[in-house]
């Protein structure tokens, strides 16, 4: 359909876009939203008339207008315009148009909207990227083939045998799970032949087929030799893939494990398929320990796990396992299913409602966005992206996987201007998230109250004056400027921020009219604006106006901070290019206006020069003097000058010698002990050159007199020549033929070399000839795995053919096992950890862990074994050694050779090769031991590459938190602690080395909050039990606590003395005081420890209740008596006292009989009372007199209790 829409200039329409969650909560109270938006991309090709959809909703306040921004512009071209319902169509689509950004605007008043960006992408097919290979197969076993085509937009793929079109739907052993694989179960003899894939663009017209890819299927009892056998390709460029290979007797998963994405409610399916033959069972599960559910969710093929419809619940980790006889445990794989989510997002505003007064104040819009992966929020108002400047900042609150929360603060909220033109901060505040699943938006009106006293906009701002670190800003007063009552004072705020620099805007006040802003940085674009503020008497706040518009000022240029980086190199004897880095921006302070290039004669005092373009950064100078030193430089002009002289510095290099021509290449051959029958041919050529050429011969011929010829391609720099004679010298010859026929004897190169024989080339064992011979050799250490050993000739007179290398391996370097190197002080690591890492203390052996004896400890390695040898073969004067082990010890010595004879070895050197890291651990299986912890178990790695000095195992539940522990290097299992059951925990387990962190095993653990096996309790039941303990307990405690007071209230005493003067005592204890006289007051032993308070009259019924005088009204319980006014009758007769409570005054004077002065300290408190004074103050207020009727505020009142002593005194 598009295509036809291309060629007929049709109108060819774009997928309409519901927007579920773009502004539809806040649609209601902003006044409009969309009812369809734009896509998010759209595939097109180039002369295509386009129609982008684009609708608003219709409202209460009716529907907004619509327009359309290209690359943030309105649009305002002949070939796109707005079409009635709010789409936008263009013409005719163009190259420009695909490499611009369009957005849909909806404008209600002042108020704007945006939708998502929409790009435009041009159709388009690329090569042939996953290619089946050659696939070979047994009778009734299952075969994989799989291809894919790059293709916007997705390219059709449909599979061919032959010429003929494969009839998947109609034949059920032809399983596709997804676009591009093709499953083949049971195969035949009738399956055998050549597959291929075709892709259709629906965009484009040519349709793509893929290379040939050839089934073999064998028979049941036949051997397949050993290796591929060839078959035939068809078609141009035929390639197969690796398909299923012969079963063994360990059977194996064909399908790669991966991680899938996918978006809810769209269908995927993970891929099992094995090459059992044995009829094996593929059962599917999650490592979370959660039911894979059943409806919508089903196997097809041989086992692969289809979901019509993936829904949030199916993200996780699941593993295919296949039973099989052949097998002695399940063979596992496992997948791990993303679901991706599209953004939410909820919007609030503080204060809320958005209605904030002028001046100082602050709003806060938060912002949060939830999805999978984590949306990406982005902040717009009225259709334009938030400015960056100081009054914005921009906060990230809170940040997990799938949930972020943004603020963003609005400082110094500025409202209306005196005319009523709205503020720049009035309008629709729009917050945008995104992420791969789709896109979300919600938005928020910001009103503001309007100040009657507001003041007004400072007029005519300028720039006076500018320098590199300076701007003179001036500016008029507001007209008019009232200072009333209300205004004591105008001044001034000045704002300025640095544009693409740090997003702090600072500021300056003043009362002037004018102010310098110093401290600038040179040839810096800035952002200026004047506000002003008025300071109202009654007011301890500012009122600040509105911000005059924004001037962009750029400061003036200065002289460069330094001389462009510059680099020589001698091309030839006489050519010297000279290359720079061009200065940045903060290096030149200005617009580079002239560079030039100067060079000398080394230490010279004249130079030459020459000027060239500010974009240049190469220039070759010529005509120099071969083998002589030179100094060269650049030097960057802006218009304030060039630099400081003492920046002015030279670099230096040497010539080439007269004798090197710069048409030849560099030749270098080698041969290794590796492959002793093969030469390597290297060569380079000069890369001024190197485009001259149009391709390479290189010729050979062996003292036999047999030569072969090479044709090679002009990108050529190295080729193999195999299938040689074993020690045999060869002649290699380089000719690069330049295309404009220069002679190939001033061209070529030739160098001879001899290949190596299976024992050892016979080097003599002293030197037979001092003309030869090798010195100075020193070797580098380049990597764990290279070395680099260079050497010069001995003498002059015999220029070597070859150089010989002999390595000698000597071992494992052994490492001093310090206990500081081994703790895990310092690991390089990807991940954020949540803790620092940290060694663990040697921990006790537990039943589960095993001690892995360490080959590095035994002494076992190599013990009895020659060392290994090996030569390498080399014309040049350096080699890099390769392929060798990490912190290994290897003895080098050099040979030279000519054709007819050889030095001795030179003096052995040794070096150590650096320590690597480990490969990853083996056979990592775990198993939960508790609800909360979990026994790992692994095996040591393959290749140690050095010393191991730990494991090191990092756990995290959400990718985002790392946690970690270590173990010693002789165990290879432990114990994960305090983890949270029924959570999936991602667990990463490598050795380490001083050479850094070893590949990572990962593995997938998740705990059931039950084990299995472990009895269940129910939590209802435990519940249950724990409440009815609790109220057992409670009630048992009332119950004591209430017998308890009963108790002390039925053993209380009491005593008084009556109306008449009689003393009435009752003890707690029930003991009878002593025979004594009770009307003795100065022998009462009242109880009390306190002085209950005075209490108001308090009249009586009774004529002579405790405490009182015959007319009813208490006395305070402290009175001043004296003795020998109770002495005198004051007292009265005991005999009058009436019995009260069961107790005469004979049973009372029985109970004083049986007090013990001496133990009993209250004794002494009513012997004080007897002598006139208090034993609580000295001073009593004389209010508290026995002349008083009544109690007097202050005076504590007798009452009557245990312990209480009440006194009466006659008036």
């Amino acid at each position: 359909m598009a295509r036809t829409c291309a060629l007929l200039a049709l109108i060819c329409p774009v997928a309409k876009v519901t927007p579920l969650n773009f502004l539809r909560d806040s649609a209601a109270a902003l006044g409009f939203g969309f009812e369809l938006l734009p896509p998010r991309e759209t595939v097109t090709v180039e002369g295509a008339r386009l129609k982008i959809p684009c609708r608003p909703m219709k409202t209460n306040k009716g529907v907004a207008n619509v327009t359309w921004t290209k690359d943030g512009k309105p649009i305002n071209e002949a070939s796109s315009y707005v079409l009635q319902d709010g789409s936008l169509l263009i013409s005719k689509v163009s190259k420009v148009d695909v490499s611009s950004q369009y957005r849909c605007v909806l404008e209600m008043g002042t108020r704007k909207v945006v939708s998502p960006p929409l790009n435009l992408v041009l159709a388009a097919a690329g090569a042939w990227q996953m290619r089946p290979k050659k696939a070979k197969g047994r009778e009734g076993s299952p075969v994989r083939l799989t291809c894919h085509m790059p293709s916007l937009p997705t390219a059709q793929l449909f599979w061919y045998k032959g010429s003929e079109p494969l009839s998947i739907e109609t034949n059920s052993r032809y399983y596709q799970p997804s676009p591009g694989v093709l499953q083949i179960t049971n195969i035949t003899q009738e399956d055998s032949g050549i597959y291929k894939c075709k892709g259709v663009n629906p965009l484009i017209k040519n349709d793509f087929m893929s290379p040939g890819v050839q089934l073999v299927v064998e028979g049941h009892h036949h051997h397949a030799p050993n290796g591929d056998a060839e078959g035939e390709e068809e078609g141009r460029g035929g390639e197969v893939a690796e398909l299923a290979p012969l079963p063994r007797s360990k059977p194996t998963l064909l399908a790669t494990p991966s991680k899938v994405e996918v978006q809810v409610g769209h269908r995927t399916v993970l891929e099992c398929i094995t090459d059992d033959v044995s009829n094996p069972k593929l059962l599917w599960s999650r490592i979370d320990g959660r039911e894979i559910r059943r409806s919508g969710v089903r196997t097809e093929g041989q086992g692969s796990l289809a979901f019509q419809a993936v829904k949030e619940y199916d993200a996780g980790v699941y593993n295919c396992s296949v039973v099989s006889p052949l097998l002695k445990s399940p063979v596992t794989q496992m997948f791990e299913l993303s679901v991706l989510k599209p953004p939410r997002v909820n919007i609030t505003i503080i204060p809320q409602g958005g209605q904030v007064p002028n001046g100082e104040s602050i709003v806060r819009i938060n912002c949060s966005a939830s999805g999978f992966p984590r949306p990406e929020i982005s902040w717009y108002k009225d259709g334009k992206a938030v400015p960056l400047s100081g009054r914005h900042i921009f906060d990230t609150l809170e940040m997990d996987r799938n949930f972020t929360l943004e603020q963003l603060a609005i400082r110094e909220i500025l409202l209306w201007q005196r005319n009523f033109r709205l503020s720049q901060d009035l309008g629709v505040f729009q917050c945008i998230a995104k992420n791969r699943a789709g896109v979300a938006s919600e938005g928020v009106l910001l009103t503001v109250k309007l100040s009657p006293n507001m003041p007004g906009v400072a007029q005519n701002v300028t720039v006076l004056d500018k320098t590199s670190k300076s701007i003179l800003v001036t500016w008029s007063p507001p007209t008019p400027v009232v200072l009333n009552k209300y205004h004591s004072d105008v001044g001034y705020v000045i704002h300025y921020l640095e544009i693409a620099g740090s997003d702090q805007e600072k500021q300056v006040v003043t009362n002037n009219t004018s102010f310098r802003i110093s401290e600038l940085r040179p040839y810096t674009l800035y952002s200026i604006y004047v506000r002003t503020f008025t300071i109202e008497l009654d007011q301890i706040h500012p009122l600040f106006g509105e911000p005059t518009p924004s001037l962009l000022v750029q400061t003036q240029p200065d002289v460069p901070t330094k001389l462009p980086d510059v680099r020589l190199t001698a091309l030839s004897p006489t050519v010297l290019r000279v290359q720079w880095e061009l200065l940045t921006q903060e290096q030149a302070r200005g617009p580079v206006t002239h560079q030039m290039v100067e060079w000398r004669r080394n230490g010279a005092s004249d130079n030459s020069f020459v000027e060239v373009s500010p974009e240049d950064n190469v220039y070759d100078i010529k005509d120099l003097h071969p083998n002589k030193w030179y100094d060269a430089r650049v030097l960057a002009r802006t218009p304030a000058g060039y630099p400081d002289a003492q920046l002015m510095t030279w670099e230096k290099v040497k010539m080439l010698k007269k004798g090197n021509s710069d048409k030849r290449p560099t030749l270098h051959l080698s041969v290794n002990s590796d492959n002793p029958t093969q030469i390597l041919v290297e060569w380079e050529l000069a890369k001024d050159l190197r485009a001259q050429v149009f391709s390479y011969s290189v010729s050979y011929n062996n003292s036999h007199g047999s030569e072969s010829h090479r044709n090679l391609q002009a990108s050529a720099s190295s080729i193999i020549l195999d299938d040689l004679e074993v020690g045999t010298c060869y002649s290699v010859c380089v000719v690069p033929m330049y295309k404009r026929g220069r002679e190939t004897d001033k061209t070529s190169v030739t160098q001879t070399i001899c290949t190596l024989t299976p024992s050892p080339p016979h080097i003599p064992p002293t030197d037979n000839n001092a003309k030869i011979g090798v010195k100075k050799v020193k070797v580098k250490t380049l990597s764990t795995t290279s070395i680099q050993v260079t050497w010069r000739p001995k003498g002059r007179r015999v220029t070597p053919e070859f150089f010989t290398v002999k390595v000698v391996h000597l071992g494992k370097q052994k490492v001093c096992k310090d206990k500081d190197l081994d703790s895990p002080k310092d690991v390089d690591g990807d991940q954020s950890q949540s803790e620092p890492l940290r060694g663990n203390p040697p921990q006790p052996l537990k039943e589960s862990q095993t001690v892995v004896p360490d080959p590095e400890d035994s002494g076992e390695e190599g013990e009895g074994e020659e060392p290994e040898v090996r030569y390498w073969r080399v014309t040049g004067r350096k080699v890099i050694l390769n392929d060798l082990k990490p912190l290994n010890q290897y003895e080098i010595s050099v040979s030279a050779s000519t054709l007819a004879v050889s030095s001795a070895l030179s003096e052995p050197v040794v070096v150590t090769t650096t320590e690597g890291v480990p490969t990853a651990p083996l056979n990592v299986s775990w198993k939960a031991a508790t609800p909360k912890d979990v026994d790992l178990v692994w095996s040591r790695p393959e290749h140690i590459n050095g010393h191991l000095l730990y494991y090191l195992v990092t756990y995290s539940h959400d990718l985002l938190e790392w946690k970690n522990h270590t173990v010693d290097s002789h165990f290879t299992s432990t114990q994960i602690r305090d983890l949270v059951s029924n959570t999936n925990y991602t667990v990463q387990i490598s050795g380490v080395t001083r050479g850094g962190r070893g590949t990572l095993t990962t593995v997938f653990v998740y705990i059931n909050a039950t084990l299995v096996g472990e009895p269940h309790i129910s939590t209802e039941l435990v519940v249950i039990i724990v409440v009815t303990l609790l109220a057992a307990i409670t009630f048992t405690v009332v119950v004591i606590l209430c017998l308890r007071v009963i108790r002390l209230r039925q053993s209380a005493a009491t005593s008084a003395f009556q109306g008449n003067g009689t003393c009435r005592m009752i003890y707690a204890n029930g003991l009878k005081p002593a025979s004594r006289d009770c009307t003795e007051l100065n022998d009462y032993k009242p109880m009390l420890t306190s002085l209950p308070p005075a209490i108001h009259n308090h009249h009586l019924d009774t004529k002579g209740g405790p405490g009182a005088h015959g007319d009813g009204v208490v006395v305070n319980c402290l009175l001043e008596v004296n003795a020998s006014s109770m002495n005198q009758g004051d007292v009265p007769n005991e005999n009058h006292v009436p019995p009260r409570d069961g107790i005469g005054s004979s049973n009372l004077e029985d109970s004083l009989d049986d007090i013990d002065d001496d133990d009993d300290a209250s004794s002494k408190l009513l012997q004080t009372i007897s002598d006139g004074c208090s034993p609580l103050t000295t001073d009593l207020d004389s209010r508290c007199t026995g002349e008083s009727t009544q109690v007097e505020p202050g005076c504590s009142s007798s009452d009557s209790g245990a312990g209480a002593v009440e006194v009466t005194a006659s008036s």
